[in-house]
């Protein structure tokens, strides 16, 4: 009897073991099903956008001076530059490696396609021969800034002062190829409003947005003024190494679509505290389409008015034709009517009667 209970006993724990075994069996095939559901082994992955890819790294290097395009704040690089470039490329496609350096370098590197993107930067035609350029994105001007005392200057009486400029900027090329014009060059534009307050230099010819942001900074609104101002209108887009035409083409239309949306008038406005000539340029061409649409609206009407009109005409018309028609039968009539009553119609001659009642 105990050999019997002991057999049963082991048959229990072997059916056990053969349970377990099934159990583990089945979980394993389970997890091959889930697993082969979701990725096919023999699927080519080179192209699925469900593989996970390194986001590419840019190189982006701008002037750390320049606001209030890009500045240093506690080591952190703000301004409209980066937070614009910020959002053009994703995070999840792109890794920007952003440094700052003085521009003439950071223009030298871009020519010398070390780096791939330089910021934003005015158009000139000969920065086009040395990079690649976006769409644009707005225009800046140049002011003639100079002590609140100094008296009214133009242009013209450059040639006579000390101008101080940003060295490597856009303006420079204004003084030395189009104005042809001695200056001094700053590294550091910093250095040139010092030198302005102590009067080395008198005036410094520069961009309006750019100067303008460091007075605010440094409390000398008041103290240096901008004397002249909307000087020579320049295009400013990214600047781009010519190694990374797909870099313009994605920029482009990441640029369009901000533009587009109203994102890019948001952030310019954060940073410019006024709308861009995008924004005017783009109610401008509205109201053109408005003005259009109801010149158009207004001819429609006209015609149409004048349509009516001659169709009135037209009826008006053939009813005084009608009317000059039943007339004159009237008058046919009338004349046949007189006839029957003065002439008897069986002798011919005038009927007695009537001419009696007549008389």
């Amino acid at each position: 009897m105990k050999t019997y209970i002991e057999r049963i006993k082991f048959a229990i724990l072997n059916l056990s073991n053969v349970k377990l075994i099934l159990s583990l069996i089945f979980l394993i095939v389970l997890s091959l099903v889930i697993y082969f559901s979701q990725f096919n082994p023999f699927e080519d992955t080179t192209n699925s956008s469900s593989v996970y890819t390194e986001p590419e790294i840019i190189h982006y290097q701008v002037d750390s001076n320049y606001p209030p395009f890009s500045f240093a704040n506690e080591g952190d690089l703000i301004g409209f530059d980066f937070a614009l470039t910020n959002i053009i490329f994703p995070s999840y496609e792109y890794k920007l490696d952003y440094s700052t350096d003085t521009w003439d370098k950071v223009y030298q590197r871009i020519v010398n396609r070390e780096i791939d993107l330089a910021g934003v930067i005015g158009v000139t035609d000969a920065r086009k021969k040395d990079v690649l350029f976006t769409h644009t994105l707005f225009n800046s001007y140049v002011s003639l800034f100079t002590l609140h005392d100094f008296g009214s200057i133009s242009v013209d009486d450059l040639d006579d002062l000390k101008v101080g400029v940003g060295k490597g900027y856009y303006t420079e090329s204004i003084l030395s190829d189009d104005l042809k014009i001695d200056y001094i060059a700053y590294s550091d534009i910093n250095d040139a409003i010092n030198d302005l307050q102590n009067e080395k230099i008198d005036v410094i010819f520069e961009n309006s947005y750019l100067i303008r942001n460091i007075l605010i900074k440094q409390n000398l609104s008041g103290i240096i003024i901008d004397n002249v101002s909307n000087l020579y209108p320049r295009e400013h887009a990214y600047a781009v190494s010519k190694d990374r035409p797909d870099l313009v083409e994605f920029m482009n239309k990441r640029i369009d679509e901000l533009q587009a949306n109203g994102t890019f008038e948001i952030i310019y406005q954060s940073y410019f505290f006024e709308h861009s000539n995008v924004y005017y340029e783009e109610r401008d061409r509205e109201r053109w389409a408005i003005g259009l649409i109801s010149a158009f609206g207004i001819l429609i009407i006209i015609i149409g008015l004048a349509e009516i009109i001659k169709r009135l005409k037209a009826k008006l018309s053939l009813k005084v034709y009608q009317l000059e028609e039943t007339n004159k039968e009237l008058q046919d009539k009338y004349i046949e009517i007189r006839t029957l009553a003065y002439i008897n119609m069986v002798t011919g001659l005038p009927n007695r009667n009537q001419l009696r009642h007549d008389i």
